[in-house]
Order: structure tokens, then sequence, then C-alpha cells
């Protein structure tokens, strides 16, 4: 029957096409109702779909070109003491700069309980006790205190925040970083659609301005934007909408 249907979609691409625009509107419609908790769900139990080889290649992916990239955005900041990665996995970017920087006290909050157990594991194992990794949400990081951080990390998270949550997510990174902000998201230009940068939904993932949806916490000229070239990260989305957001927060503290 699958196969069957194949064979139509190949004969008639435009069928296949319209189709394809169908099923990303029934999903942007229920992401829209629904919010950012279908996300949070299913990134709570990830661990249980995907499996053991799953979590070793999240660890693993340590090793990637973009997360070098990363690490080059964030050695420009130093010497500081504190790092916040909000939407940590099991720590690969934590690794990196608790690596480069073993004085630097390294934290990292995750939804998946799961996967903050395993990777505090991992960091014991390799007997680094300058990372740790607890259980949170990026809209409520009451455990922390304000302006705590030096350095407030994400990388691929805020994509999967929709506009029902977004402003929250940023007033509360605002809130517990003392120096930088650093983003590494999808940014997309001017949308008429989207005037202040809540999201535009695009296949699965929220991709908005930044310029507009930063712009009632910082001064533009304090926010910096820099393509993820190609060639780091070639799949597509990031390609096209990858950047590195920079938020430097010294001229008001």
């Amino acid at each position: 029957m699958r196969g069957g249907i194949i064979q139509v979609l190949k004969k008639y691409p435009h069928i296949h096409k319209l189709m394809q625009f169908v099923y990303w509107k029934v999903r942007e419609a229920k992401a829209r109702i629904l919010g950012t908790k279908i996300e949070e769900k299913k990134w709570s139990k990830m661990h249980l779909n995907k499996g053991e080889g799953w979590i070793r290649e999240c660890w693993e992916s340590k090793r990637n070109p973009h997360r070098q990239f990363v690490l080059s955005h964030i050695v420009r900041y130093a010497p500081f003491t504190t790092v916040l990665k909000v939407g940590c996995n099991y720590g690969p970017n934590l690794y990196n700069i608790a690596k480069f920087f073993p004085d630097v006290e390294a934290r990292g909050v995750d939804i998946n309980p799961v996967v903050v157990e395993k990777g505090n594991g991992f960091f014991a194992d390799e007997r680094m006790t300058n990372v740790r990794l607890s259980v949170g949400v990026a809209d409520d990081l009451s455990e922390f205190g304000n302006r705590i951080f030096d350095i407030v990390l994400t990388d691929a998270g805020l994509l999967y925040i929709g506009p029902d949550k977004i402003l929250k997510v940023i007033r509360e990174l605002f809130r517990v970083a003392r120096r930088s902000l650093i983003l590494v998201e999808w940014h997309c230009g001017l949308n008429e659609s989207d005037p202040v940068g809540l999201g535009i939904y695009y296949k699965g993932y929220w991709k908005r301005n930044y310029l507009k949806l930063l712009r009632p916490f910082a001064n533009e000229e304090c926010i910096s934007l820099t393509k993820i070239p190609e060639e780091i990260w070639p799949t597509e989305g990031w390609k096209h909408f990858g950047y590195v957001i920079e938020v430097n927060l010294q001229p008001y503290f």
C-alpha cells in the first residue's frame, strides 16, 4: 500500500507538494493551539523513544564542528567564572567549555530528568567536577538568582519554544545573565506576519527575528548576529537560518 502511494507521488509531484503543505499547516495549527507543552512533553521523554544509541550519539556530538564554532564565541568573553546552558541535553557544549576553562563553574538545565542524570554520570566518568546539570525549564529558572552567570547559552533550544512562552523564556535568560547572552538559533528577516519576533513556524521549528524579539530587553547596538557557515552546519534550516545571536550586557551592569 505504502509503495503504491509513493509511486503515485512520484508521478504527480504537485500532489506531493500539496500534501506536504497541508501536513505542515496542520502541524502549525496544533502547535499554536496547544503551545510549547507539546515539545516539552516530547523532550521530557525523548530517551524512551530513542534508546541508548541516541544517548551515546548526543554525548559524542561534543565533537561536532558547530560546537567548536560556539566555543570560539564564548572564548571572546574570557576571563569569566560562570556559565549556564539552558536546554543542556547531556552536556556536550558544557563539556567543551569546561575542558577549555577548567576553573569556570558550568551549570546546565534540561527538562528531561534521565538526560540530566546520565549527563552528570558522563561528567563524573570524565572526572570533571566543574560541571553540574539539573532538571529545569527555560521559562522558570527560579533556582538561580538574578545576574549570577557571566554567560547564558542556548544552542538549538529556542526553536522549540512557541509564541506562547518565548517572551517569558527571554525574560528569564536576561534575568540570570550578567555579561552576555549567546543564542545559537534560527534567525530570519522581517516578516509582516510576525512584527515583534514571536516566531514563524517552519517545518516543525520556530524561526524568528531576534533583533525584534530582543528589542524590549536590550538596545540594538548591543546585539550582534553571526551567520553560521554552511560547511559547519549544512542541514536544511541551519544553512539558511542558523545564527549566533550575542547580547552584550556589560553596558547595563
